[in-house]
């Protein structure tokens, strides 16, 4: 398996795009009661009735915030597609013509101090997720999109942060689930692979990292314990780390791709 690393993905256009044009373009999904089980969907224009194929693949983002800052949710992914599709940038050139579609997953999050007060926030707006409940959402809403279009087989799946951590753990729950889609590929933005390592290097993000994951939890949520052979048996045609999300594309999934770094 081999790694590319280049710069930011997502879309490309033939005219100038807005974020009140990407924003219209969006929509919106719920697959759970709560207000954040929800994912955003965006088609690039003139491949609204195209079936995917192997000129053509899914981009799925996770975002991050650590499991509970409400600030960074689906949203996020929108200023990369606005880039892209401005095509303002020679190395995106073309890049639309490879993709079907864009999702973009919220998940619910977990509690911030001071935010809420649970006594008269309703239910289904209440931060009160605890691990694996992130995850177990990101699995749903891959499964809700998968309902909707065609993903399985036929997406990479990308994340930023804790986005990236869900990202490689979705991957691998399709070895053990038949029913999640099925990525060819994995992007992972500054993510959080070893949540015990980076407790151990950094103690002052402790109580950060146990407000959302139980001690006894940390060594499974983390994709860097998992043994090798498990990658290997997801047979994915590129899995990409990069600490930069300013630096870093997905490009060239049809057959015969060199990846690099």
């Amino acid at each position: 398996m081999r790694i590319r690393i280049s710069r930011l993905f997502l879309l490309t256009s033939l005219v100038p795009w807005t974020m009140a044009d990407i924003t219209n373009r969006m929509s919106s999904f719920s697959y759970g009661p709560n207000v954040l089980q929800t994912y955003d969907v965006y088609i690039p224009q003139g491949k609204q009735d195209e079936n995917p194929s192997c000129e053509t693949y899914w981009l799925v983002y996770i975002h991050g915030g650590y499991y509970r800052d409400f600030s960074v949710n689906s949203t996020s992914v929108q200023p990369s597609i606005e880039v892209l599709e401005s095509r303002n940038i020679t190395d995106f050139n073309n890049t639309i013509e490879k993709v079907a579609g864009v999702a973009s997953l919220n998940y619910r999050l977990s509690a911030l101090p001071g935010v809420q007060d649970p006594s008269t926030t309703p239910e289904n707006k209440l931060q009160t997720a605890r691990w694996p409940d992130h995850l177990n959402d990101v699995l749903a809403a891959l499964r809700d999109l998968n309902s909707h279009y065609p993903i399985d087989g036929q997406y990479v799946i990308s994340g930023h942060s804790v986005g990236a951590q869900m990202a490689f753990l979705a991957a691998l729950r399709t070895l053990n689930d038949t029913t999640i889609p099925k990525p060819v590929a994995v992007l992972g933005v500054s993510g959080i692979y070893d949540f015990p390592q980076i407790l151990r290097t950094n103690p002052e993000y402790t109580n950060l990292t146990l407000n959302a994951i139980n001690e006894t939890n940390l060594g499974s949520a983390s994709p860097a314990v998992y043994p090798g052979e498990l990658y290997e048996k997801l047979d994915l045609k590129a899995v990409a780390l990069q600490w930069l999300w300013r630096i870093v594309t997905m490009m060239d999934l049809c057959p015969g791709i060199k990846w690099r770094r």
